[in-house]
């Protein structure tokens, strides 16, 4: 998972250096819904089918970590380049409308809260959630059917499809999902919007510009000695650098994967396996009263925290590119 750049982003904006009063950033021009939609698209498929072995471990990874018996009737898995990429049609077929309408929703919440809530925490939080719940449209249909593909190598989608509740099954865990993902969506948006806000500041301190709410009368006294050694004005892009991108998120990436991890094994655990109907099936057989019980609930959180700040990183730096491509930042 990823996000974009945003006009109401101010690291995706250009300022002019002037000597005797900062100038007001000047927006780029930005994605239309359909741009959104495209770039969110093809960004989010190119990302999946890299780090999609990765997921497949993860998957495994929990379901053969469970403190249950039942755990030995799933069936060994045999490691190949075939094996790691089951389910990876699933994905190829789900990702893109949701990672389309993840972006647009997005960047619309973002827009329109913004100016509501007067907090970009709280926006971030918000978009982040709303996002999540779009997405989560496409893709909990697709982690069911992925991640029974990863775990029943003999699966096929006739075989999925043959029961009169297929429809029940492939949304198996909605609610559980949006409860996993929601929160995982709003604390990364919030964390990834404030390193980007951070750098960015610091640039510009770095830069000699510290405050850009100044009111102007209190530079006029530096004025008159500059302005006749600097008659224009100096652009300056602050827009990050793909490098800064994939660190940022990463790194926010990472932290929010390993904080939700105990909500991710119990959605995986009520996604792929018949005993379980309900999260709190998996409450009540395995309690996380017990202390015996909590490697189980972190279980995978190393392949997940590699499989989300990879893939959260390659959407980036995909999204980022794509923006160029289409002729969509104006540099």
């Amino acid at each position: 998972m990823s996000n974009s750049p945003s006009s109401s982003d101010p690291t995706n904006q250009e300022v002019s250096l002037d000597s005797s009063t900062p100038s007001s950033p000047i927006p780029q021009k930005q994605p239309n819904t359909f741009q959104f939609m495209l770039m969110g698209a093809m960004a989010g498929l190119l990302s999946d089918g890299v780090v999609h072995p990765i997921d497949t471990i993860r998957t495994n990874t929990i379901l053969r970590s469970a403190a249950s018996s039942h755990t030995s009737q799933i069936p060994k898995f045999q490691y190949s380049l075939r094996s790691l990429y089951r389910g990876f049609s699933v994905v190829s077929l789900f990702t893109i409308p949701a990672h389309a309408s993840y972006f647009v929703s997005y960047e619309k919440s973002k827009e329109y809260f913004s100016p509501i809530l007067k907090s970009d925490n709280l926006t971030y939080l918000l978009s982040g959630l709303i996002a999540d719940i779009f997405g989560g449209l496409f893709w909990c249909p697709m982690d069911v059917m992925k991640q029974r593909f990863q775990y029943h190598q003999r699966l096929t989608f006739k075989d999925m499809f043959s029961s009169p509740n297929s429809l029940k099954i492939i949304y198996k865990g909605f609610g559980t999902s949006i409860a996993v993902y929601g929160p995982y969506v709003s604390l990364y948006f919030m964390l990834y919007e404030n390193l980007k806000k951070t750098h960015f500041l610091q640039h510009l301190h770095k830069s000699g510009i510290n405050d850009f709410t100044k009111d102007s009368t209190n530079h006029s006294n530096h004025s008159n000695h500059s302005n006749h050694q600097q008659q224009q004005s100096t652009p300056m892009t602050t827009t990050l650098s793909l490098p800064h991108y994939i660190i940022y998120a990463s790194m926010a990436s990472t932290v929010s994967a390993i904080v939700t991890t105990p909500l991710d094994v119990i959605k995986t655990k009520v996604q792929t396996l018949d005993i379980y109907k309900s999260p709190f099936d998996v409450l009540r057989n395995e309690s996380p009263l017990h202390i015996r019980n909590w490697p189980m609930y972190m279980s995978g959180w190393k392949p997940r925290a590699l499989w989300m700040a990879s893939g959260t990183a390659l959407t980036m730096v995909f999204y980022e590119e794509l923006k160029k491509v289409i002729h969509v930042v104006e540099e």
